[in-house]
């Protein structure tokens, strides 16, 4: 009983750190995500904050949707001349280059695990339990896989909103392929996004086009599926009409995929929907995207990440 007993303390400090490592690799994705969310809206201002340390949290910016997290803003006068920022050299309106650094973060437990305490009580219990039931051993392993599962979920999420990223801040105006995002909620959060990219990844062999025209969109779960299948849809830009684009399944499962963009113009706020003119021109870009994703994990709000990426043509236009 004794053997038992021990073996079930060391299966229960595996499950109890298995756990803690799910929660802080979900928190540091999420913290990335919102660092670099802050430094879109940092490039999106305007006027170059003042000398200084700032701090706050995201419940302006995502109301009840990320408590605890917190972020800090660092802004120093460099020892580089002034070149005139984005007004440029000379000009009544130019900036003064300044280093501002960024960090989102959420304050975590200890993850050593289990204290000397917590090991004599685990082992008390443990030897009661062993003589009435092998169960807890079954329900330490169940919470185990849905510890691995959250970690696969967090990875997921974090390479597909990196990938989306790239392609986005790769986004080039270009005639005849508007950059448009349409609100497709149905009974999940659903958005359709459109646009052409010099930084698309291919999604099968051959000759591939400079520029290419993307869709991401969101499938509708079938039967007895948890969630929506993000598809991606990918065409060259110079292909000829009636072409059928390359489509791939990027994420499985997926709880939510909304999208919003930041038109061009001082009086427009974020918009989930909104099309181009079809020009070519940079006026033909958002100043910048913010995207939602949440992967189903069994409960009926799955945890969201979010990103916002400026577009290098349009963002300080």
């Amino acid at each position: 009983m004794a053997v038992i007993a021990i073996a079930f303390v060391a299966l229960l400090g595996l499950h109890v750190r298995s756990l803690k490592l799910a929660a802080r690799e979900q928190s540091y994705t999420q913290a990335l995500l919102l660092a670099r969310t802050l430094v879109t809206d940092a490039e999106l201002e305007a006027n170059v904050p003042a000398v200084g340390i700032s701090t706050g949290d995201f419940e302006e910016r995502f109301p009840g949707r990320y408590p605890g997290f917190l972020w800090e803003q660092t802004v120093n006068d460099t020892p580089f001349p002034d070149t005139g920022g984005r007004g440029g050299r000379g000009r009544a309106d130019a900036l003064p280059p300044r280093r501002i650094g960024l960090s989102a973060r959420r304050p975590l437990g200890d993850a050593s695990g289990l204290t000397l305490l917590e090991l004599l009580v685990a082992l008390a219990i443990a030897a009661i339990l062993v003589l009435a039931q092998v169960a807890p051993f079954q329900r330490a392993i169940e919470s185990r896989d849905r510890a691995e599962a959250a970690l696969e979920r967090t990875s997921a999420a974090r390479v597909t909103l990196q990938r989306l990223s790239e392609e986005i801040a790769g986004a080039v105006p270009l005639a005849g392929a508007r950059f448009s995002v349409a609100d497709r909620t149905l009974d999940l959060p659903a958005s359709e996004l459109h646009f052409a990219t010099n930084a698309a990844r291919r999604l099968r062999e051959g000759p591939q086009d400079t520029i290419e025209q993307v869709t991401y969109r969101l499938e509708p779960p079938g039967r007895g599926d948890r969630g929506g299948r993000l598809i991606k849809e990918q065409l060259p830009s110079m292909a000829a009409v009636g072409t059928p684009p390359a489509q791939a399944v990027v994420l499985e499962d997926v709880a939510a995929f909304h999208v919003r963009v930041l038109p061009a113009g001082d009086n427009q706020g974020w918009v989930e929907t909104w099309q181009s003119d079809d020009a070519g021109s940079r006026d033909s870009l958002p100043r910048a995207v913010e995207i939602e994703l949440a992967i189903a994990d069994g409960s009926a709000n799955p945890i969201p990440f979010h990103v916002a990426v400026s577009l290098p043509l349009r963002a300080r236009s």
